[in-house]
Formats: structure tokens, sequence, C-alpha cells
């Protein structure tokens, strides 16, 4: 859904998840995703931050944050 475009779906479909697994990092990889998509900068880094504390060396969350950290420069 978030590859289509549809963010709102591609955002339930997360939280559904979570809902389910609270400690998902995919799902939180793609809350982060849609936040940042929406310019929701601190929202998307709090579900990065809360992905890394789940797993340290995601590398898809440490991409994103490091994306996000390079376009605040």
């Amino acid at each position: 859904r978030f590859a289509a475009g549809d963010l709102l779906a591609a955002e339930r479909l997360a939280q559904e998840q979570l809902r389910a697994d609270r400690n998902d990092v995919g799902s939180l990889n793609l809350m982060a995703r849609v936040a940042l998509q929406r310019g929701e900068a601190a929202q998307g880094l709090g579900l990065l931050r809360r992905a890394l504390r789940i797993r340290p060396f995601d590398h898809e969350a440490t991409q994103l944050l490091a994306n996000l950290e390079e376009s605040r420069r």
C-alpha cells in the first residue's frame, strides 16, 4: 500500500500488526516512512528510535535515520 501511495491503508495495516506485536520492527519502520512522507519528522524520528531500541542494527531503520539526518543539514 505504501509503494502505491496509499498512506492511510499502509498506516492502518502497520497499526493492526503493531496491535498484534508491539515490537514488530517492520511495522514501526513503515509507520516511520508514512510519518516522514507526511512531513511529520518528529513522529518519524520517534518511531525509528523505538525500532532501533528493539533491533539496534536494523538496516532499514538505520538507513531511514541516516537519510533523515542528512536532510536536516
